[in-house]
């Protein structure tokens, strides 16, 4: 189950994944706006972008066992 290993990260981890996200989904949507990508609600920036940060960047938010 996917969902189980939010348990691990910390809440700082989570902090720093979602600003980084933040800031991808802006520059994303610039990008795929820039390539002329028909995408009205910029939907490839947060599901697609994003969620390949998030599952990246997983790893660099575990704590220590």
């Amino acid at each position: 189950v996917w969902a189980a290993m939010a348990v691990a990260g910390s809440a700082m981890g989570a902090f720093w994944i979602g600003l980084i996200a933040g800031v991808l989904v802006v520059l994303s949507c610039f990008f795929f706006g820039k390539m002329r990508v028909d995408d009205p609600v910029g939907a490839i920036s947060i599901h697609g972008t994003c969620g390949a940060w998030g599952v990246l960047s997983r790893t660099h938010s575990e704590r220590p066992q």
